[in-house]
């Protein structure tokens, strides 16, 4: 048995639209096989309005590996054939980047290790793409001078984001 998908499907805000309807994506990561849990039949696919972003680091799609693809709205300003282009390129890319992730093999331990990939918009028609890894521990027992309320709640230790390399999308790809 599966669970269902908590898919979140925004409408645009005024001034923004998104490259792709959700069939289309939904066709993509079908065709490009994006690994998943074992209790979901595919990952979780969210659209986002971004509400400000700078122009130079402009966010086009997140991937968590095995759980998550979001993907973030573009300003009325681009072409919307531009948008397809770097939105298509960037699946293709997070396609190659999740078969090369392995899941983690502490899944009951207390340290907790997590990893996403972002796709920027810095120049023109250059992409790139980020690794950003977070650990977080767990505490062993409730300690006395603890709340109940927070004893198990993970605690981020350590942050790291990573630009793994860019990526020139040209109307031939």
């Amino acid at each position: 048995m599966s669970l269902p998908n908590e898919d979140q499907i925004a409408t645009p805000t005024r001034g923004r639209f998104f490259a792709f309807s959700f069939p289309e994506i939904l066709g993509m990561v079908r065709e490009y096989n994006f690994q998943h849990p074992t209790y979901r039949k595919r990952i979780d696919i969210l659209f986002f309005n971004l509400t400000s972003c700078r122009i130079d680091q402009m966010p086009i799609a997140s991937l968590y590996p095995r759980d998550a693809l979001y993907l973030y709205s573009f300003p009325k300003t681009f072409s919307s054939s531009r948008a397809r282009l770097i939105v298509k390129a960037t699946l293709q890319e997070f396609a190659t980047l999740d078969k090369s992730t392995t899941q983690s093999k502490q899944e009951w331990s207390r340290h907790i290790d997590n990893s996403s990939f972002d796709v920027r918009l810095e120049q023109l028609n250059q992409l790139t793409i980020v690794k950003q890894h977070w650990r977080t521990n767990r505490e062993k027992r409730y300690r006395g001078d603890d709340k109940l309320s927070s004893a198990y709640i993970p605690k981020q230790q350590s942050f790291e984001e990573k630009k793994l390399y860019t990526l020139h999308v040209t109307a031939s790809d």
